[in-house]
């Protein structure tokens, strides 16, 4: 019997040994299909999810966005705790402490980012929407508000006359500004749209592509944040046909228009001036929506800012 065990005990650390060397039983890649979703259905995937709230005309969005702020306003919500400590439920009937429990560790996707040079601290916008804060350091991340879902087209930071720091950034498509932190958000005015596409800061001028509903997109500038004008209507609804960077000196900002399928205007504006100059009214570079063949990214070439570098995706 002895015997007998011994030869299972040998024969089971060897087929384990075997197992962790052979890598013939891993699982193999997953398949990627044609049929598969890729980030190029993202259109897509935008108006299934308009027409399972009822189409345009519901205005999903801004509903979503009312019921949000009519919760925050709630007394008792506004008076409990945000993740820790105590919290009261059914006017007493249920309260309870909530205590981080994990992930540990776990990994996410950070979809913007923004360094505010002053404070020397970091802001990010997870996936989801939530904003966090933290040092350059990379060990002292905190949550500094889930209660809205925040667009990831646009965080910046102001620094107002009086040196307070203001926090600029999106939710349900339109721009909101934040002076505690994060903490509470007001709208912001002269933007009427649900739609943002790209925000940017260029010499201490937030720079915002946007529109309403089904409608053109629009330029909006703003020098602190909390109000925003028009610059210039674009003649398409179709954000794939606009694209909008900074110059690598952070002096100006240049935008692309594809106008047809090899036809794009440049335009820049520089040392905050007050109109768009068009700098290549016929170019003969095709992007965008438009484009039967390859797409491009755009974005500002290193050192040279007064050029746009084009990279084939």
């Amino acid at each position: 019997m002895a015997r007998l065990n011994s030869t299972l005990f040998y024969g089971t650390l060897i087929l384990l040994i075997y197992g962790c060397f052979d890598r013939s039983h891993n699982p193999k890649p997953t398949e990627v299909l044609e049929t598969m979703e890729d980030g190029n259905h993202g259109e897509a995937r935008q108006k299934w999810l308009t027409d399972i709230h009822g189409g345009p005309q519901s205005n999903w969005q801004q509903i979503e966005y009312e019921n949000n702020l009519i919760r925050l306003a709630d007394p008792q919500y506004a008076n409990s705790p945000k993740r820790d400590g105590e919290e009261v439920f059914a006017n007493g009937a249920v309260s309870g402490k909530w205590v981080e429990r994990g992930s540990n560790n776990q990994a996410g996707s950070v979809m913007n980012v923004l360094y505010h040079k002053e404070a020397d601290e970091l802001y990010a916008i997870g996936a989801g929407g939530p904003l966090f804060k933290g040092g350059l350091s990379g060990f002292t991340w905190e949550l500094v508000n889930d209660d809205y879902r925040f667009d990831h087209a646009l965080l910046e930071v102001v620094i107002l006359p009086d040196l307070t720091t203001r926090l600029v950034s999106g939710i349900s498509g339109s721009p909101h500004y934040s002076d505690d932190g994060g903490l509470t958000w007001i709208k912001s005015s002269g933007v009427d749209g649900g739609n943002m596409h790209t925000g940017l800061m260029a010499d201490g001028i937030i720079y915002l592509l946007a529109k309403k509903g089904g409608g053109n997109y629009i330029l909006y500038s703003s020098e602190d944040g909390k109000t925003y004008k028009n610059r210039k209507i674009f003649d398409t609804s179709d954000g794939r046909n606009l694209a909008l960077c900074k110059a690598s000196d952070g002096k100006a900002i240049y935008l692309i228009e594809q106008r047809d399928v090899d036809k794009s205007h440049l335009y820049t504006i520089r040392n905050r001036a007050s109109a768009m100059e068009l700098k290549t009214p016929v170019s003969s570079l095709g992007f965008g929506g438009k484009v039967a063949g390859p797409t491009y990214k755009v974005r500002s070439k290193a050192r040279i800012p007064h050029y746009m570098h084009l990279t084939k995706t």
